[in-house]
């Protein structure tokens, strides 16, 4: 499967299972880790939470501990990277 950069919505990490969601709502699991897309992907996706690198265009509200996307799914966002996901609003 190949897809575009602005294709992936979100990376999910479970465990050993890694899933790439895209914008139609396709999901694949994938055997690259979480830290590995979050280098290939680059300045476009920010890591919210140990488990989720998000594409920082899709995120619509910030909440204290989760974020809302545009397609309305809600994604954890963990104590130690909540004051990175507050820094892209602050600028």
């Amino acid at each position: 499967i190949i897809l575009n950069r602005n294709e992936i919505v979100y990376i999910e990490s479970n465990d050993s299972e890694v899933w790439v969601v895209a914008n139609d709502k396709r999901r694949f699991r994938n055997k690259t880790g979480i830290s590995q897309w979050e280098n290939l992907l680059g300045k476009d996706f920010i890591r919210v939470h140990r488990s989720y690198l998000v594409r920082k265009e899709l995120i619509q509200e910030t909440l204290y501990d989760s974020l809302i996307l545009a397609d309305g799914t809600s994604i954890p966002v963990s104590r130690k990277y909540r004051e990175t996901v507050a820094s892209l609003w602050a600028k």
